[in-house]
């Protein structure tokens, strides 16, 4: 058994390189690994300090990526110091539709980085997807920031539908009469999520860029309650 920074090696049953690994959680008394091809491993026996072990390693593996992603995001802002006007409200986009406006004059303005766009996108359809709708199209063979911007926006509307019910189940009655789960953090934009009425079942939730949870499902109540805490 070898358990470190790299890899995950639980003979007779695994042995993969962390970035291989899409999820981890336990059901009953087996760790279930869930490989990012689909299949998942059951793995039976293990003692409670291997399996800290490897949530811990797991977790550490995903706040290293999302460390990184972050020092691209911030570099890239720097270099692009016109996108500060652009402010997020949890429940609004701040009129974006007002404050970013066409220019005609930056219609050769370098390209924003991908990274960037697919931020503000996945953001935008997450946090006020009504404003996003009535966000103008961009202008053809214009490059203006708010081109770029709007035409991430639109392009991405179909890939953020289900992010859409995300937002909408967050602020629903339902919801907001119990909440059965215990959120808390473990790092940056990774949280844990606790079943209050049963403490063995555990999820990891990241809200970073793309939202996701080791459950495996994209809607689930494990990223709303990670959103509402």
């Amino acid at each position: 058994m070898k358990i470190n920074e790299n890899i995950l090696s639980l003979p007779p049953y695994i042995s993969t390189a962390w970035h291989y690994i899409s999820a981890i959680v336990m059901k009953g008394s087996n760790l279930v690994i869930t490989l990012k091809d689909g299949d998942s491993i059951h793995i039976p026996g293990l003692d409670p300090e291997t399996i800290d072990l490897i949530f811990k390693t797991h977790a550490e593996q995903i706040e290293k990526k999302c460390s990184s992603e972050l020092f691209l995001t911030s570099k890239s802002l720097e270099d692009h110091q016109q996108l500060s006007s652009i402010k997020f409200g949890f429940a609004t986009f701040d009129g974006l539709n007002t404050m970013m406006q066409h220019n005609p004059q930056e219609m050769n303005a370098p390209d924003l980085p991908g990274v960037i766009l697919e931020k503000i996108a996945a953001i935008a359809k997450i946090l006020a997807p009504q404003e996003t709708d009535s966000l103008p199209q961009d202008i053809p063979n214009c490059n203006c920031f708010h081109c770029q911007i709007t035409r991430a926006i639109h392009q991405n509307k179909e890939e953020y539908r289900e992010t859409d019910i995300i937002a909408e189940e967050i602020i629903s009655d339902k919801d907001l009469q119990f909440n059965q789960w215990d959120v808390r953090s473990i790092g940056e934009k990774l949280f844990n999520v606790i079943n209050k009425l049963d403490n063995s079942e555990q999820y990891h939730v990241f809200l970073g860029t793309p939202i996701g949870c080791n459950c495996g499902k994209i809607n689930c109540e494990h990223i709303v309650a990670a959103l509402r805490a």
